[in-house]
């Protein structure tokens, strides 16, 4: 059975109104009918074509986890080997098959073989890797700067907004899904099995409006809009996962979450200020950040400086009452 793979269009939304792209998405088209976008293989600035088939590529070569940068390149050198045996050419980064604009001959004066352009089309773009040379069009495109990896690195923003076609590995997609809900879950079943008052602290961690006298299921529910965020709009963690976020807290020994949450309190009833980074009691500097107040309170030989912001923030609440 062929191996079939896809390049695939970005399904955009469009604010509804009669311009082209909205009538068209209506139809479930990006584009016109039998148009599409021309490419060509890219060409890096050191003069070398970008391919997934060359182990040397700065498609492998910028993966920071030497592990899986080693076993990528070994598979890319495996294709490499293959295709290169299959089809009789010269498939590495250098090779003149991918300069469109270049006529080279072979050792007989007849002209040798070069890439053609591909066109995309508005869909699935399906390309058969037991075709030799369908295998090397789509080892060229799949790593193309026009082109996103995955729908996920679109969606992350790891490509500009106007990127049209993405890489369509349904299995790929899948795992991914998979390993999001599964994550996303086993943090929901990690935060039901805290006390009540362990969820209020993450909640206040996580910049949520919550207080001592917040009913346990409404700390659930801002718990579980704050995970649901993919990037949080409002407060502290502005532009950032809530799901991240939230596990950052919910990994903490006890009395690391405890002594988090007693500065966060402190800081929120104005016990303490932060003025140009430096943590003021009042108008004296007692710390050169937040980082050198947690160590502080974190020394075992500083426990009766707890005891002290413990007292100090329970009159503060007393006196709000």
């Amino acid at each position: 059975m062929s191996k079939l793979v896809k390049i695939s269009t970005i399904p955009k939304k469009y604010s509804e109104g009669k311009t082209f792209e909205w009538a068209l998405a209506q139809k479930g088209w990006s584009r016109m009918p039998g148009t599409g976008v021309m490419l060509f293989p890219y060409k890096e600035n050191d003069g070398k074509f970008r391919t997934a088939l060359d182990p040397n590529s700065v498609v492998y070569t910028r993966i920071e986890d030497k592990a899986v940068r080693e076993s990528k390149q070994a598979e890319a050198k495996r294709q490499l080997e293959k295709l290169e045996k299959a089809t009789r050419l010269k498939l590495d980064g250098e090779s003149g098959y991918y300069n469109f604009g270049y006529n080279p001959k072979r050792a007989d004066g007849s002209p040798a073989v070069t890439v053609n352009p591909f066109k995309l089309l508005d869909g699935d773009n399906i390309f058969d890797l037991d075709d030799p040379i369908q295998a090397v069009t789509y080892a060229w495109l799949s790593v193309h700067p026009r082109i996103a990896s995955s729908l996920e690195a679109y969606n992350n923003g790891e490509y500009p907004a106007d990127t049209e076609f993405y890489v369509k590995d349904e299995e790929l997609e899948a795992s991914i899904v998979y390993a999001k809900k599964r994550e996303f879950n086993d943090a929901i079943v990690k935060f039901n099995s805290f006390s009540p008052d362990k969820k209020k602290k993450i909640a206040r961690l996580c910049g949520l409006a919550v207080n001592d006298d917040t009913r346990e299921e409404i700390v659930y529910n801002k718990v579980d809009e704050f995970l649901n965020q993919k990037e949080i709009q409002l407060g502290p963690f502005k532009g950032q996962n809530g799901l991240r976020i939230f596990k950052m807290y919910a990994d903490l020994d006890d009395d690391s979450l405890y002594k988090k949450d007693l500065i966060e309190q402190a800081f929120t009833n104005q016990i303490f200020r932060l003025k140009k980074g430096k943590v003021y009691e009042g108008e004296q500097e007692i710390f050169k950040s937040r980082e050198d107040l947690l160590d502080s309170l974190l020394d075992e030989r500083n426990q009766e400086d707890v005891l002290a912001l413990e007292k100090k923030l329970k009159l503060k609440k007393l006196a709000t009452v």
